[in-house]
């Protein structure tokens, strides 16, 4: 029996007229989606999107710049404060995850050394 058909019994123990068919009985049929079996079907089918227009490699290059530079910046600030142990942290994360060299900062890489 379906929610549908529950809920008009329901109503007519309350004195109110209903009358509810299943609803494959009226035309409707079951409006399932399964995502596994629409992957299922279009696996293989599926073309690599394009690059997007608007991608542009130096400024990609300089965005990555400007976030080693961050992350640099917040290790020497902690590195003022004292905070030795976060700063190196800090310092492994920039060199195992940012090919950084910019032309000012031979200084401050060579006092990241000490």
């Amino acid at each position: 029996m379906s929610w549908r058909q529950s809920f008009a019994q329901s109503l007519e123990r309350r004195g109110i007229p209903a009358k509810a068919i299943p609803a494959y009985s009226s035309g409707h049929k079951k409006e399932s989606f399964r995502r596994d079996l629409e992957e299922l079907r279009l696996r293989g089918t599926r073309k690599r999107p394009k690059q997007s227009p608007s991608f542009d490699p130096d400024k990609e290059a300089l965005a990555i710049q400007n976030r080693a530079g961050a992350w640099s910046r917040l290790a020497g600030h902690f590195g003022k404060l004292g905070d030795r142990e976060l700063e190196s942290k800090i310092k492994n994360y920039v060199s195992d995850h940012f090919d950084y060299h910019h032309p000012g900062d031979s200084q401050q890489r060579d006092s990241w050394e000490r």
